[in-house]
């Protein structure tokens, strides 16, 4: 049951990352409705599974360094950009 509020938490901050509406760490962790603690323990738990995630305290927003989306299964897949009318067989090459 933890790991299935962990994974959809992560999908939510990846999605918000992929659409650029991640803000400050307190207004993120805000919008997923939980602590500034947990948000850093789940951006440390990205890291740890490769995921190329950063901050840009300029633009205050959380981005990642290159194309890509994560899992099923917590993996990071570099380059690939799944999209919704597909199935997990399908992918197309994102375009930066």
């Amino acid at each position: 049951m933890v790991e299935g509020v962990f994974f959809k938490t992560i999908k939510s901050l990846e999605k918000l990352i992929r659409t650029n509406q991640t803000g400050s760490p307190e207004e993120l962790a805000e919008k997923l409705n939980i602590s500034v603690t947990l948000l850093y323990y789940c951006l440390q738990s990205m890291k740890q599974m490769n995921v190329p995630v950063a901050y840009n305290k300029a633009e205050r927003t959380f981005y990642f360094q290159e194309p890509g989306y994560i899992n099923d299964h917590f993996l990071w897949h570099s380059g690939l950009q799944k999209t919704p009318q597909t199935t997990t067989e399908e992918f197309k090459t994102e375009k930066t």
